[in-house]
């Protein structure tokens, strides 16, 4: 069994995120079909690369609870062309 490359996700990431909507980890989880700490921790990684921005909202419509929203930036279109 092969899995993907770390590579390979984030740009997996990036390339759920073009559709220019901000998507939450759980969103993210699905459309990638990883579990949501791997979502989360190449994300930060993506950020920390200015190719995506997080921000955590105060509450969810379906639950009231807090959660984080992932948006791609203007470097992150750039590096998935490059990808």
């Amino acid at each position: 069994m092969s899995g993907r490359t770390s590579l390979q996700l984030k740009k997996e990431i990036l390339s759920a995120l073009q559709d220019g909507k901000s998507h939450s980890y759980a969103e993210l989880e699905r459309k990638v079909n990883s579990n949501w700490q791997t979502i989360r921790n190449h994300s930060k990684e993506l950020e920390i690369f200015g190719c995506v921005k997080i921000q955590q909202r105060k509450s969810h419509e379906r639950n009231n609870k807090p959660y984080f929203e992932v948006s791609i930036t203007n470097q992150g279109r750039d590096i998935l062309k490059k990808l």
